[in-house]
C-alpha cells in the first residue's frame, strides 16, 4: 500500500500543529516537514520568513547557547575522533534523542560523517596524539558561523540517516 504525500500547510500556525505531532516520528514525515520548513525560511519574503523563523525556534530551540567562543577559532565546539563531539548533536538539532532516532543515525553513520554533510560547520584538526598503541586520538575544533543554519542542516542529516535505516 502506497501512502499519499502529505501537503504541508503554508500557514505557520497550522504547520506547527501538523509537525508537532510528528516530532518523535514517524521520522520520514518529520523529515518532509523539516524540509518544508527550511524551504519556507529560505524563500526570501522577510515578513513571512520571520514567522517561520519564530516557529522554528518554538519547535527546535535556539542552538547558539550550546556553543562556545574559542579565541582565534570562533564560535563552535570541540570533538575527538574517539569520543565524538563535546556537544549533544541531537540537542543542537532540536531533536529528542529517542532509541529509534539514535539507532537509525549511528547504525548508518558516525559523528564525522554527520557533521561533514553540513556546510555550516568547518571541521579543523587541532592535534593528533599517537604515543601509545590503542590510545591514539585526534582532536578537532568545529567552527559554526551560523548556529541556526547548522542546526537546520544537522536536523536534515540526522533524519535522512534515520529514514535511510528504515
Amino acid at each position: 500500500m502506497r501512502r499519499n504525500k502529505i501537503i504541508w500547510s503554508d500557514d505557520p500556525e497550522r504547520f506547527l500543529e501538523e509537525i508537532a505531532s510528528r516530532l518523535e516520528g514517524p521520522y520520514k514525515e518529520l523529515l518532509e516537514a523539516v524540509r518544508h520548513l527550511n524551504k519556507k525560511i529560505s524563500e526570501g519574503d522577510t515578513t513571512k520568513t520571520s514567522h517561520w523563523l519564530a516557529l522554528e525556534s518554538r519547535l527546535f530551540g535556539d542552538p547558539a547557547s550550546l556553543f562556545e567562543e574559542k579565541s582565534g577559532y570562533g564560535l563552535g565546539f570541540s570533538a575527538s575522533l574517539i569520543d565524538g563531539p563535546y556537544v549533544d548533536i541531537f540537542m543542537v538539532a532540536g531533536l529528542r534523542n529517542t532509541d529509534e532516532l539514535s539507532d537509525g543515525v549511528w547504525g548508518n553513520a558516525n559523528w564525522l560523517t554527520i557533521l561533514e554533510s553540513c556546510w555550516a560547520v568547518s571541521i579543523e584538526e587541532q592535534e593528533s596524539i599517537d604515543e601509545f598503541p590503542g590510545q591514539n586520538d585526534t582532536f578537532y575544533w568545529c567552527e559554526v558561523a551560523d548556529p541556526r543554519q547548522f542546526a537546520r542542516e544537522l536536523r536534515i542529516s540526522i533524519l535522512t540517516h534515520t529514514v535511510g535505516s528504515g
